[in-house]
């Protein structure tokens, strides 16, 4: 017999490069971390997110129509009440005066209660004061009731952006922030169709109190879906809504309106003597701010470029958006010829190509660059308002509707061209301004974000109005004041790209 000879040695399975580990205990540090880093466990679970989407959505849509809706109803509101124009102007002012001032200290009382708490809040405040609105005897009644609307509003459009970051995954912010604009720019044209639909057969007081039912409506989809996550910095409420830093930006944001009120009328001496108190409360306001170690204004973060430019270029390119849409009426129907149907009309194609491209917007900054989509979107802006100085192509095929609307597709086609660049523009820098900030400031830089909208809104309908008491009858000077503000953004805009801020 030979030797005995050993069993061959069986060979170990090759590997395939992975290494295998034990699966973590659910609820261990290792399984929530490895959950928290998957794309899907951002954000709420699929059935929630759409009805907190939706309510946010809804509410914002609901600040913004009626917003436009009053401001369109403005001249009947004033003739039912027996006020003078200068009068009535407080309907709208002492809302945006309201809204602005608070803007900082709601994201304050979102530190405090939470973002989700903040919005259900000024959602019911917003009702609340619909109902004061409805109920108005006199113009000071629907003043009051106005600035409470503003206090209501400042709570839901500054913390929208954040609510929007909170309830999406990463991967689909863009397009949440696309929604968010859509929903503001459809808000914009319904808001005066509706107003005037109502006026048409019934009072005013009825423009308040359909919000009433509307609210009602946002507050049942937001209670239960909402995200319920407790503040990062969590701050007690006193110290969030501290009454110091409240009389101050009040006393900032009130004297600068005067200020800007009193030079928009030609009152340039009293414009001029509140200009060092505005000054004064306004570095007042920044000191106080900067000793707090978590302040609601997000001084913290302009020394970041990527916040801090993104921030300047929507101010800007919202004052040429405000400053060719009020130009626009006096020039079509002064200029053109329009009847008041045809400059409504021939409006909603801004805000029509705005939604459809604001739409589009969060997929091409997925695919491409957000900072060379914002920027593309801007140039295309900027040419639409350049168009508005060129003499050439007013005029076109009446399509068998008579020789009234021979002019009507001229300003279609600019409208329509500015709407569709700043559609692109708008999402992709509200995205990155977001996420230039970190996680525990996104509350402040999304009430950053809706202050910046206000602001730039503001100053471009000033800035007309200074326009056309220099050149009377020449809106023409209003668009070239549009011009020089895009192209202002787009200089910032391609800095910003040059620069690789992020």
């Amino acid at each position: 017999m030979g030797p005995r000879q050993s069993p061959p040695r069986r060979r170990p399975p090759r590997s395939s490069g992975r290494i295998l580990r034990r699966p973590s205990r659910p609820g261990s540090a290792k399984a929530k971390q490895a959950s928290s880093a998957r794309p899907d466990a951002e954000g709420l679970p699929r059935p929630a997110r759409g009805f907190a989407l939706a309510s946010v959505l809804f509410g914002v849509a609901l600040v913004v129509a009626t917003g436009s809706g009053v401001t369109a109803a403005l001249p009947s509101m004033a003739l039912a009440l027996g006020a003078s124009d200068a009068q009535a102007v407080w309907i709208v002012s002492a809302y945006q005066i309201a809204m602005l001032t608070l803007l900082f200290p709601a994201a304050g009382l979102a530190k405090a209660a939470g973002a989700s708490r903040a919005f259900l809040a000024g959602l019911a405040l917003f009702a609340m004061a619909s109902a004061g609105c409805a109920l108005a005897p006199d113009l000071a009644w629907l003043a009051t009731a106005r600035a409470l609307q503003g206090a209501g509003a400042s709570c839901c459009m500054g913390q929208s952006m954040f609510l929007i970051e909170q309830i999406l995954p990463r991967r689909l912010l863009g397009r949440g922030i696309g929604l968010n604009a859509a929903a503001i720019s459809l808000s914009i044209i319904a808001g005066p169709a509706l107003a005037s639909a109502i006026l048409a057969h019934g009072p005013w007081q009825l423009i308040f109190a359909l919000g009433i039912p509307a609210a009602a409506a946002s507050l049942a989809l937001g209670l239960p879906f909402l995200p319920k996550t407790r503040p990062e910095r969590l701050k007690p409420l006193g110290e969030a809504l501290a009454p110091n830093a409240l009389l101050l930006s009040l006393a900032c944001f009130g004297s600068f309106f005067a200020c800007l009120s009193a030079a928009t009328l030609g009152a340039f001496r009293i414009a001029l003597a509140g200009l060092p108190l505005f000054l004064a409360a306004a570095f007042a306001y920044a000191k106080n701010q900067l000793a707090s170690p978590d302040p609601a204004f997000p001084a913290d973060l302009l020394p970041k470029p990527a916040f801090s430019l993104s921030a300047f270029c929507l101010i800007l390119c919202f004052m040429a958006q405000s400053a060719c849409v009020t130009a626009c009426p006096f020039f079509f129907q002064e200029r053109l010829g329009f009847t008041a149907s045809q400059t409504g009309l021939a409006l909603t194609a801004w805000p029509c190509l705005h939604v459809a491209a604001s739409l589009c917007s969060a997929r091409l900054a997925e695919r491409f660059d957000g900072r060379t989509v914002s920027l593309c979107g801007m140039l295309i802006c900027t040419a639409g308002l350049l168009s508005f100085l060129v003499p050439w192509g007013w005029s076109g095929p009446d399509f068998g509707l008579g020789a009234d609307w021979k002019a009507f597709w001229g300003p279609v086609w600019r409208l329509a061209l500015c709407g569709l660049g700043y559609g692109l523009f708008q999402a992709p820098n509200d995205a990155i301004t977001l996420l230039a900030a970190p996680h525990g400031r996104r509350s402040s830089a999304s009430a950053m974000l809706a202050m910046c909208r206000s602001l730039g809104q503001t100053l471009g309908a000033m800035a007309a109005g200074s326009a056309f008491a220099a050149l009377p009858g020449a809106p023409e000077g209003a668009f070239a004041l549009a011009c020089a503000f895009a192209l202002a953004g787009c200089l910032a805009l391609a800095l910003r790209r040059a620069c690789r801020l992020r």
